[in-house]
């Protein structure tokens, strides 16, 4: 019994024993090459997954048949979720290759990075594999031609590789994400597909650049050239746009880095939406067309288009590629056929390129015409622009038409202008005449006026200075006056004691009449002093500078003003002091002006102060102060009051010629003009005033020490 159950349980262990055998010895699947067509052989099937890293990976004996099946050209975001963000990832595949074949190449598209092993050997790597997720980069090759450098039959094509974390992707434009797509082809024909292949793309890409960047300069010519036109404007920014657009597709085309290509295809799609809402209001404004719904309502969609494009995967894209752009081509044919009557010419030419835009985009979304998509495309894409050039050439050879027309009508009618523009210019020159005839004698009349106010503006001085003078030359003669009839009632006594031969009355009375005559003397050349200055100031100015006390000179004439002013007005009263620095001494002036200057200075002062007096309170003092005094700058004179001010609106122009404040038939408004030109032009020194209005007001002269040199 005990051996029948011993046999039976053996008889088990070798049937498990076999099984297992069995199993480890199932050969994997192998993928046969042999005869390769023009196009290659895509690596589909026979592909086998596994997450993890190990060396032994690599090594063609390594059992892989628990491995995961897969198909690594799928899309790697949808369709493979087994593979997971930034760890390592192992994938297989057996190939038998035919001994006839004798050397091989691959294209490869990825969406990662991956090292490319066959037969335990490194041939290829792309981008940067790592244990730490953060140093994952993944690199594309985009189908170019690799080595691939087999040996003998059987092959194992093992590739190492990561899908790099936090990448996004999209489907613009129909392009694809693969995991991992290898085409094995022959070398003479992988370079030849590709060349192929990328012939084709960059033909019609080189192509839509050129186009829309001519069309872009030729619209912007005729814009520069006719500003009024602003659709000029609005097409060549929309075919530059394009042309960046395309350009932008070729460089893409070669670029290799994964992670910029979210970027670069979201930027791209926000250029071309922009740029056909630019083509929308250029056709608007071509056909003279009032925006209306239809065009915001194709700007809202524009601009929704965006986001679907940068936030839904796989469909997102195609609110824009095929629904907007779709509605969009429809909207302008109606557009244009709505505005026929406005602008015939214009609507017929654009409509002819909306409607081809219609009929070779849907042939090319359908893919009626499959060996010419790509032509399609293109076409479809250049149908308005050119439809909206060939109105644009027609209408500049129009307006160049209708200009030369009309310069030969400016020809013809040049003549009959040309004799009535002469007969114009002999009448203008005549009329000219007469008038520069009549300018001249105003001129002349001026310059009299002129001369005549000025002399009038010294006489009105002069007569202010003769009052003053007069008081002035009253009290010597007054004096002389008194000691004539002192010395005549003296003479008489002194015959008396001269008959009565009293010679001591006659000595005492001798001296008294010698004293008497001293005093008359003394106050006559004071008189005789006073008459000479009033004969300086009132002589035409020789321009000679001289010497001239100029503290005195200050003093006799400030009370020469005010003397004057009281002769005028008995109840004008002021109190004047003047502060004289002894170091000026004499200084180099011209007398007779300087005279003039200081004279209307004080008499200005005398004026302001007697103005605020009018309106005052009782417990206002006028006072004029005349002041001196030499520093290292030059010397001054000024002339200081507490009158009425000057506001600060005129103090600007208080020095202007016929400029015054006074009342009307009160003055001139050339006394301090010419006292301006005498101390700035005749003695080289300055004139300024300070003043705060109903505060008082200084003027002062600045005369430099070039013109004091004895």
């Amino acid at each position: 019994m005990i051996n029948v159950r011993l046999r039976t349980l053996f008889l088990l262990l070798g049937i498990i024993l076999l099984s297992t055998r069995g199993v480890s010895q199932r050969g994997p699947e192998i993928i046969h090459v042999k005869d390769i067509p023009a196009e290659g052989i895509l690596l589909v099937s026979g592909w086998k997954f596994k997450v993890g890293d190990h060396p032994h990976f690599a090594d063609p004996d390594f059992n892989d048949n628990d491995w995961q099946s897969m198909n690594p050209t799928l899309d790697i975001h949808t369709s493979l979720p087994e593979i997971p963000e930034g760890e390592i990832c192992w994938l297989r595949i057996h190939l038998s290759i035919d001994s006839m074949v004798t050397q091989l190449a691959m294209a490869m598209q990825q969406s990662v990075a991956s090292e490319i092993y066959l037969n335990g050997q490194l041939i290829h790597r792309w981008g940067v594999l790592s244990s730490d997720p953060s140093m994952i980069k993944a690199i594309n090759p985009n189908a170019r031609p690799l080595s691939f450098p087999f040996k003998g039959d059987n092959q194992l094509l093992a590739i190492r590789f990561a899908k790099q974390p936090g990448i996004g992707y999209g489907t613009h434009w129909n392009s694809a994400n693969p995991g991992v797509r290898i085409n094995l082809n022959t070398v003479e024909g992988a370079v030849a597909h590709f060349m192929a292949t990328r012939k084709v793309i960059d033909e019609h890409d080189y192509f839509r650049v050129g186009t829309f960047f001519i069309l872009g300069v030729l619209y912007l010519a005729f814009y520069v050239f006719y500003p009024l036109q602003r659709a000029n404007l609005f097409f060549s920014v929309y075919a530059i746009l394009q042309a960046m657009v395309w350009g932008f597709f070729i460089y893409f085309k070669q670029y290799d880095t994964i992670q910029d290509y979210p970027l670069i295809k979201n930027f791209l799609l926000v250029v071309q939406v922009a740029s056909e809402l630019i083509m929308l209001s250029a056709v608007y404004e071509l056909l003279k067309q009032k925006k209306d719904w239809i065009f915001y309502g194709l700007v809202l969609l524009g601009l929704v288009t965006i986001p679907f494009g940068f936030m839904v995967y796989g469909w997102g894209w195609s609110v824009y590629g095929v629904f907007f752009t779709s509605v969009f081509s429809i909207a302008i044919t109606w557009i244009v056929f709505r505005s026929f009557k406005d602008n015939k010419l214009a609507a017929v030419t654009v409509a002819i390129g909306g409607i081809c835009f219609i009929i070779i985009w849907f042939s090319f979304l359908f893919g009626w015409i499959p060996s010419y998509r790509t032509d399609l495309f293109t076409i479809a894409h250049l149908s308005v622009p050119l439809g909206v050039s060939l109105y644009l050439g027609y209408d500049f050879a129009r307006t160049n038409r209708s200009l030369q027309q009309k310069l030969i009508e400016v020809g013809k009618l040049s003549d009959e202008k040309q004799q009535i523009l002469t007969s114009q210019n002999e009448t203008l020159e005549k009329q000219v005449s007469e008038r520069t005839a009549a300018l001249t004698k105003s001129m002349d009349e001026l310059k009299s006026t002129q001369t005549q106010l000025i002399q009038s503006e010294k006489m009105a001085s002069l007569g202010e200075l003769t009052a003053g003078i007069a008081h002035e030359i009253q009290n010597p003669l007054n004096f002389v006056n008194n000691f004539a009839e002192v010395n005549k009632e003296l003479i008489v006594e002194m015959d008396e004691a001269i008959r009565n031969g009293n010679l001591e009355d006659v000595k005492g009375i001798a001296k008294n009449l010698a004293d008497n005559q001293e005093k008359i003397n003394q106050h006559g050349k004071r008189a005789d002093a006073i008459v000479k200055n009033m004969l300086q100031h009132s002589r035409k100015s020789t321009g000679q500078k001289e010497p001239t006390d100029i503290n005195a000179f200050c003093e006799e004439y400030l009370r020469l003003a005010y003397h004057g002013l009281r002769a005028k007005d008995k109840s004008f009263n002021a109190k004047f002091e003047i502060h004289a620095d002894s170091s000026v001494g004499k200084i180099n002036v011209v007398p007779e002006d300087m005279g003039r200057v200081i004279l209307n200075l004080i008499n200005n002062a005398f004026y302001a102060v007697n103005e605020r007096s009018k309106y005052s309170k009782s417990d206002y003092e006028p006072v004029v102060t005349v002041s001196t005094k030499k520093t290292g700058d030059g010397i001054f004179i000024s002339v200081k009051d507490n009158g009425t001010g000057i506001p600060d609106a005129i103090k600007e122009k208080i020095f202007q010629p016929f400029f015054t404040t006074k009342p009307a038939g009160q003055g001139t408004g050339l006394g301090l003009s010419l006292a301006y030109d005498i101390i700035t032009k005749g003695h080289g020194g300055d004139l300024q005033v300070e003043s705060s209005e109903k505060e008082g007001a200084m003027f002062t002269i600045k005369l430099p020490f070039i013109n004091n040199k004895s």
